[in-house]
């Protein structure tokens, strides 16, 4: 068996400097708000924060925070819920959860989310009960 060529080696070699080039491209050209981008090569190309608190309103209207981050591991992994691509099962998950529809409450929620040191933006409607509305209150672009 002998040597690859010289041909193979530069083809590989270009090949994959043009993977890592353009693969970084892709988050940018993406949606952060609409889809989770935090993976591999699009971790840091922008960067992601949000705000977010859930509120229980109970009957006689008394709102009583919810401390949703117990469902995961810690902070970070809380945020990958943040995209409206992931948001309406973790919500749909959270009511079933809390059996808010069962006992009369209302569960609202006010996330506004940030991308590369933005404006915060508004993901889910806070004066709705995203058990009940449309696409689990968050607002579609």
């Amino acid at each position: 068996m002998g040597r690859p060529s010289r041909f193979w080696i530069n083809s590989f070699l270009i090949c994959y400097l043009l993977l890592q080039i353009l693969l970084p491209l892709r988050a940018i050209a993406r949606n952060k708000f609409e889809t989770r981008g935090d993976f591999s090569w699009n971790m840091y190309s922008q960067s992601y924060r949000c705000r977010v608190h859930y509120f229980l309103l109970k009957p006689d209207a008394q709102p009583e925070p919810v401390p949703y981050r117990v469902a995961f591991r810690d902070v970070k992994d809380s945020s990958k819920i943040c995209h409206t691509d992931t948001l309406p099962r973790f919500h749909e998950w959270l009511c079933e959860e809390l059996e808010v529809r069962d006992q009369g409450y209302s569960l609202r929620a006010d996330i506004n989310c940030s991308l590369s040191n933005g404006p915060y933006i508004p993901l889910v409607n806070p004066n709705v009960d995203v058990c009940t509305a449309p696409h689990f209150g968050i607002l579609v672009p």
